[in-house]
């Protein structure tokens, strides 16, 4: 992938044109890299009803703030920030195209997020790989009026195999985060394949596993990490997408495979497809999942993890990592800014973020594109990211295996 980083520019201001065929005011602070841009305005005049946003957030939504919390200094340092963003206009910027996860995230908070805030928020796509669009909002002005989308799970499985690097620290980027949504819930699944009763059988060692296997992506990092807790004799079928793993997954060609869980739930949303077994990775499926049930349902990887533990101390550090990969709160998608934003904006930005993903419109939203709805504080985002990089040995060790 692209290892050349396009940078902020301060050249003519452009026009962004909107989904209404109209156009927005004039931004000098970027340039194009070569990708589509679309605004997606939302103009909002909302009054709302309470005086800071700490008192307007509803809803049902889970909530792991990674030991933020509220305080009155910090809803009044949010106070100030709202007052910054009333009547302004905030560019989103979404690494890559309409559709992909990232995109779908940004579409279900905008309105909400803009409400809180009294603000008007435009989505800016940056085609191609994930890591330009990042690296603009990392290069923005810090004034709190660019924001983007950054792509965690994806993020911290290219950094182990350097597959697309970005031009600035994951650790350092999570300091700049104001809130993420949770992450999909991941699963192995044992193939088409009547001779295979449930997918433990496939680590007992007496059946060599198939795995079709996604070349780049999480579940790529989760299998290998399976692999190293789990050494049975295995093979990898290459050259799998998210999408042609599942089919040829149900088709039979290998007899395991991996993806999040709504990759292989049948067409009521709710259970597995039927040909298939599963081992989940998460503790548990969200209350908020169609697919709840699984918990009752299918086996957890802690659970078969209990009744057979993993016989050396690399085993035992490749799965303590596969656990809190897909642990039930990890963040998948998280909205940050670049370096240097005032503390007041950052706060008011979270706490916009939170209130907004507590809605149960935007929580309907983000479920019907497979997303959980529940909210990472920025100190659950920091400490996922740091355990995850100073891990990066095991992980390294265990995708050359």
């Amino acid at each position: 992938m692209e290892g050349s980083h396009a940078r902020a520019s301060h050249s003519a201001p452009q026009m962004s044109v909107t989904t209404r065929g109209k156009v927005a005011r004039p931004r000098g602070r970027r340039r194009r890299f070569g990708h589509r841009y679309f605004g997606l305005a939302v103009s909002l005049a909302v009054v709302l009803a309470c005086s800071t946003l700490s008192g307007c957030a509803t809803g049902s939504g889970g909530d792991s703030s990674g030991g933020s919390g509220s305080t009155s200094g910090a809803d009044a340092t949010s106070a100030s920030g709202v007052k910054f963003y009333q009547g302004k206009t905030i560019t989103f910027i979404v690494p890559g195209a309409p559709g992909k996860g990232s995109a779908n995230f940004a579409t279900a908070i905008q309105s909400a997020m803009a409400a809180q805030l009294h603000a008007t928020i435009n989505i800016e796509y940056v085609t191609g790989a994930d890591v330009v669009g990042q690296d603009q909002v990392w290069h923005a002005q810090p004034d709190g009026l660019t924001i983007g989308a950054l792509t965690v799970i994806s993020d911290i499985n290219n950094s182990f195999t350097k597959n697309e690097a970005l031009a600035f620290s994951l650790t350092d980027a999570a300091k700049t985060s104001v809130g993420a949504s949770y992450s999909s819930p991941g699963i192995f699944v044992s193939c088409n394949d009547p001779s295979i009763k449930n997918f433990a059988q496939l680590l007992s060692g007496k059946t060599q596993l198939k795995w079709v296997d996604v070349t780049t992506g999480g579940m790529n990092l989760s299998v290998h990490l399976l692999m190293t807790a789990y050494p049975v004799p295995h093979t990898y079928l290459n050259g799998y997408t998210s999408s042609t793993a599942t089919v040829g997954c149900e088709r039979g060609d290998g007899n395991a495979s991996g993806y999040p869980v709504g990759n292989f739930l049948d067409s009521s949303g709710t259970k597995l497809i039927p040909s298939l077994n599963g081992l989940l990775l998460t503790d548990s499926m969200p209350s908020s999942s169609p697919a709840v049930a699984l918990n009752n349902s299918v086996p957890t990887l802690k659970a078969f993890a209990e009744q057979h533990p993993p016989k050396t101390s690399e085993a035992q550090k490749a799965l303590s990592l596969l656990e809190t990969y897909y642990s039930t709160q990890a963040p998948q998608f998280a909205v940050f800014g670049p370096p240097g934003i005032p503390q007041d904006r950052m706060d008011a930005l979270s706490a916009a973020l939170k209130a907004a993903m507590a809605e149960p419109q935007v929580q309907a939203s983000l479920a019907k594109v497979g997303i959980p709805a529940g909210y990472v504080g920025p100190g659950g985002i920091q400490a996922y990211i740091n355990t995850m990089v100073s891990s990066q040995d095991v992980a390294i060790k265990a995708l050359a295996g």
